[in-house]
């Protein structure tokens, strides 16, 4: 009774184990324009990355980010 009593507590350890883990990080995918507003509050700048549609990192001079604000700015020329 014992053994299965511990096999059974195993196996429902092993269950538990097996679920897939969320992450606190989640992904925004948004159309181009020149500022974007992200979130509500601020944003943690050592997991911040922009990507393109490819997912190829964007070089960071071509845009300005206000961590505190959550507001992502290009810094585009432009044309004309």
């Amino acid at each position: 009774m014992k053994i299965a009593i511990g096999f059974i507590c195993l196996l429902m350890g092993c269950c538990a184990l097996a679920q897939e883990q969320d992450s606190n990080y989640k992904t925004i995918k948004v159309a181009v324009r020149d500022t974007i507003f992200i979130d509500s509050v601020s944003i943690n700048p050592s997991r911040f990355l922009v990507k393109t549609k490819q997912n190829t990192l964007i070089d960071s001079t071509k845009y300005r980010i206000d961590f505190s604000k959550s507001v992502t700015t290009t810094r585009c020329r432009k044309r004309g």
